[in-house]
């Protein structure tokens, strides 16, 4: 079977899988990492980040698996309707003053 070459500096699988009438199909899974702008830089666009990790095939935690919280799913299932994001990072105060809480908020697309 022909394979998928990847042409992007992103991480990328193709996997072999069935359908639910048991036809063979491929899935290709690219994942994306990008470096926001900081809060000084507003205004300006997401860049590619330098480190591009592997997609994940098994569901990662940010702990031990029976007592933390999912970090990302394993890519490997042949139902993709949608894209998945997950967002990971910092949040900063407004005006760089503590705070108890503060909302955090991402969009995709136009805003």
């Amino acid at each position: 079977m022909e394979r998928v070459d990847n042409l992007t500096p992103f991480a990328a699988v193709d996997l072999l899988s069935l359908d639910f009438e048991d036809r063979q199909l491929v899935v290709v899974v690219v994942a994306a990492r990008f470096t926001m702008p900081s809060p000084a830089q507003k205004g300006r666009l997401p860049t590619t980040a330098d480190e591009q990790r592997p997609v994940p095939l098994a569901d990662e935690y940010c702990g031990d698996a029976r007592a933390s919280s999912l970090r990302c799913e394993g890519q490997t299932t042949h139902i993709r309707p949608g894209t998945d994001i997950y967002l990971e990072g910092h949040a900063w105060a407004p005006n760089g003053r503590p705070s108890e809480r503060s909302t955090v908020s991402l969009a995709v697309g136009r805003a």
